[in-house]
């Protein structure tokens, strides 16, 4: 059973890879409220798989910075505007 935040999110979003890209989409959308999905790159598909496992954001962001030689600073706004993307689309 996935615990935290983003819990119940695992069980409606998805990520399919279609034209050498990654795209997130919710199959779930109600009738008449088409949603887009959001293409991704495969750094973006490493993030959001762990968002919609059920990782908490500030979680995943620290896991990011772990994980990679990039200046953790960088990483951190970087991780947060991908997340401010996110939500500005719906997600």
């Amino acid at each position: 059973m996935k615990k935290g935040k983003n819990a119940d999110i695992y069980k409606r979003y998805l990520i399919a890879e279609a034209a050498g890209m990654y795209w997130l989409y919710d199959p779930l959308q109600p009738e008449g409220e088409y949603q887009k999905p959001l293409m991704m790159n495969e750094f973006g598909k490493e993030v959001v798989k762990r968002w919609i496992s059920g990782m908490p954001e500030e979680e995943v962001i620290k896991e990011i910075i772990s994980e990679t030689d990039a200046d953790p600073e960088m990483v951190r706004n970087d991780l947060k505007m991908f997340f401010e993307n996110l939500h500005t689309q719906g997600y």
